[in-house]
């Protein structure tokens, strides 16, 4: 079972860790870094970029450097995996999910 909640900031991480989900995914709203360090490394942390403001409204160079940033901070939790923080609205442009990708693809790459 995983768990989603977009609206969380930090108020609810503990109550979500009591359901004993096997990973959580985290909205925009929530710091990264915050999530993994109360999370225990033995569950799945999802998340986060907006897919409005990253997604939707980003130049495709942009998306790509925000990706990259994300998994630059959260290098170091084994239990991160890299997501859209919630649902991609409609017609987010395909150059822009490349670029999420290909971020993801070289960070890969270099470590």
């Amino acid at each position: 079972m995983f768990l989603h909640n977009c609206g969380n900031t930090g108020q609810c991480t503990q109550a979500k860790l009591y359901t004993g989900a096997h990973g959580y995914h985290f909205g925009n709203a929530m710091n990264m870094v915050d999530a993994l360090e109360t999370c225990p490394p033995d569950v799945l942390v999802m998340g986060n970029l907006d897919p409005v403001g990253v997604f939707k409204m980003s130049t495709p160079e942009q998306v790509k450097q925000t990706t990259k940033n994300l998994l630059e901070r959260t290098a170091g939790y084994g239990n991160f995996v890299l997501s859209s923080g919630c649902d991609l609205p409609p017609r987010v442009s395909l150059e822009n999910v490349d670029a999420f990708f290909e971020a993801l693809a070289e960070f890969n790459e270099n470590r």
